[in-house]
């Protein structure tokens, strides 16, 4: 099995780059994620040369501020996070969040899995993202709210089963849709003004793990 997982959330496109990420590292600050020093342009592989990057801060005081698309990494002792704010398309914004889930789940008596999982409800809320969802090599980009509902039960990396993880803002979906939804291939929580959908493969690993 793959050692990423990739998580992509769809959200409003109401703030710039600089102000999103703002938002973000607010909310990831108290978890104790701090981020890295240099905020890099997100060429998707597209760029030849090197990758441009600057000063956190010089980003947040303009810098970059004609880029459509941002990286920059976060970390605590034992775990890390890449988030890439992607603006391509107009009328919605994507962020991808990568990690090692592994290395998460073998520290599990260490709290990184609810650190992980708190992180990405944090994330949902700084950006009002409406839908996310993520797999081990999930490799959508550019994704709108509607095709990520529809990736969630349907990974088009593994046609006819369904994604591992997923988090639903609350005021999108009724309680009722979501369990007719999703009930028989995850488990349902309410966290923090969203659904969280614990995929049961995702879970009988971490029981695995655990062992």
């Amino acid at each position: 099995m793959s050692m990423e997982f990739s998580f992509v959330f769809s959200a409003p496109n109401i703030f710039n780059l600089a102000h999103t990420l703002y938002n973000i590292s607010s909310k990831l600050e108290p978890l104790g994620l701090h981020h890295e020093r240099d905020v890099s342009f997100a060429d998707f592989g597209k760029l030849e040369n090197e990758t441009p990057s600057v000063l956190f801060d010089a980003f947040m005081n303009g810098e970059g501020a004609n880029w459509n698309a941002c990286s920059i990494e976060f970390y605590a002792e034992r775990i890390w996070l890449n988030v890439v704010l992607d603006k391509r398309r107009s009328e919605f914004l994507n962020i991808y969040v990568d990690t090692n889930l592994n290395t998460i789940l073998r520290n599990r008596e260490h709290g990184k899995l609810p650190l992980y999982i708190n992180a990405l409800l944090e994330i949902a809320r700084a950006t009002q993202s409406v839908i996310g969802t993520g797999n081990y090599d999930f490799a959508q980009e550019m994704v709108s709210p509607d095709e990520l509902l529809n990736c969630i039960l349907n990974n088009p990396d593994n046609l006819g089963f369904p994604t591992d993880l997923g988090i639903i803002k609350i005021s999108a979906m009724k309680k009722e849709t979501v369990e007719a939804l999703f009930s028989k291939s995850f488990r349902i929580a309410e966290r923090a003004g969203y659904w969280l959908l614990i995929g049961l493969d995702l879970e009988q690993l971490v029981r695995d793990l655990s062992e």
